[in-house]
């Protein structure tokens, strides 16, 4: 029984190695067989053809004819005789105009020494009008009533006294030509508020002194007065 089976297994491997094999080689025939097809290109016969270039159109020319140029009309030529000027006379005029600028320079000069003349003797008559003792005088006069009159107005702060405050105020101010009294200002305050605006009050209060006596000679005079505050009690 095994002896049947065996060659039952062995005539079937024989056959499928057969079949294998005939296959095989057909393959390889059918792939000599076929042959792949070679491409056909096309034959274009390309005939040389000849282009006949034109020939070129000549175009007559044509001549202009200009006309003659005319004939150059020659100019007539005036000649004209000049004046012979005399050197004499050529002479005269540059002097003439030499000693002109020489008188303008002359003026000029006189006119700058009779301008300077006026400001020297300003300044010699404002240096006497100081220097006269007799004018000193009266100025040290007038002011003397101005601190007089600044003294007689002078009142004493009631919130000052009680607090016992006490100091000298400076104040300066200008006395125009007719007494008037401007630029109220002070020069130097004392420690307290209250005494410096009493100062300023009393020439506020004021307006005005007596006119600037006329022998000074000016229209304005600067004055610093010094206004004292204190308690004798």
């Amino acid at each position: 029984m095994k002896n049947k089976i065996i060659f039952a297994f062995a005539l079937i491997t024989t056959g499928l190695l057969h079949s294998y094999v005939l296959n095989s080689v057909k393959l390889k025939q059918h792939a000599i067989a076929v042959e792949p097809q070679k491409k056909v290109s096309p034959i274009i016969n390309l005939q040389r053809v000849a282009i006949k270039t034109p020939e070129p159109v000549v175009e007559p020319v044509i001549e202009e004819v200009l006309p003659e140029p005319p004939e150059p009309v020659a100019e007539e030529v005036v000649v004209v005789p000049l004046k012979k000027i005399k050197k004499k006379a050529i002479e005269k005029i540059i002097k003439k105009k030499v000693a002109k600028k020489k008188l303008i320079k002359k003026k000029k000069v006189v006119k700058t020494k009779k301008s300077s003349k006026p400001k020297r003797v300003a300044k010699m008559s404002s240096k006497a009008q100081l220097s006269s003792p007799k004018q000193k005088a009266i100025k040290d006069h007038y002011l003397s009533k101005v601190r007089r009159m600044i003294e007689q107005r002078k009142k004493y702060p009631h919130a000052a006294k009680r607090l016992r405050q006490q100091g000298v105020v400076y104040v300066k101010f200008m006395i125009s030509q007719d007494g008037t009294i401007r630029h109220i200002g002070l020069v130097k305050k004392s420690r307290h508020e209250k005494l410096d605006k009493a100062a300023l009050n009393i020439l506020k209060k004021i307006g005005a002194f007596a006119p600037i006596p006329k022998e000074l000679g000016e229209r304005y005079l600067s004055v610093t007065v010094p206004i004292k505050y204190k308690i004798l009690n």
